[in-house]
């Protein structure tokens, strides 16, 4: 059922404690997949985009991620209009040096429903793996995960009325993934 709601085609859905540990480990995964890559990348990404309306769960879980490995990327927020709805301009332009970039599919607070086609668009030619986060959308837009290319998406099953302390990581196949517990 979960597959068939996300659209999520042939990627991981790894069930968890809800969308702050997905968070961590897309950003982890990410973020670990950069570093090993960093010797033998001919480009190398020296930021980190988020939305400014973005949760902040995103931002703070990619500046600890970044310190802990020892990236040293630059963290920006990626602007937003006077809609609420991401800057793409700003983006396409920024992308090419991206390594991750995360925004929401919908926002907690304003209502306000991202442009996931145009985020698509924008990242298209960049290389930057992609983190949204859906928690809002969930059961309620047309994700589409696998189609629109979008390597992770947490979600939180307290939306739906599932009990809280359960949530869902949608991992892309084919995207990098490093577990967040090991051994257990």
């Amino acid at each position: 059922r979960a597959r068939r709601v996300l659209g999520a085609g042939t990627g991981k859905l790894l069930f968890l404690s809800g969308a702050t540990e997905g968070i961590q480990t897309a950003v982890l995964s990410a973020l670990s997949a950069l570093r090993s890559s960093a010797s033998t990348a001919a480009v190398k990404p020296d930021l980190l985009l988020y939305g400014a309306t973005e949760h902040k769960a995103v931002p703070e879980a990619l500046r600890h991620w970044n310190a802990l490995l020892g990236l040293n990327l630059t963290v920006l927020a990626i602007p937003v209009g006077h809609d609420g709805r991401h800057d793409l301009a700003w983006l396409r332009e920024h992308a090419p040096r991206a390594g991750l970039v995360c925004t929401m599919a919908a926002n907690n607070e304003t209502g306000v429903i991202s442009d996931l086609d145009g985020i698509a668009a924008a990242l298209a030619s960049s290389g930057a793996l992609w983190m949204v986060d859906g928690v809002q959308a969930l059961g309620k837009l047309p994700l589409r995960l696998a189609e629109r290319g979008i390597d992770y998406a947490p979600f939180s099953g307290h939306k739906l009325y599932a009990p809280k302390g359960i949530g869902l990581l949608y991992v892309r196949e084919g995207a990098p993934f490093t577990p967040l517990l090991a051994g257990g």
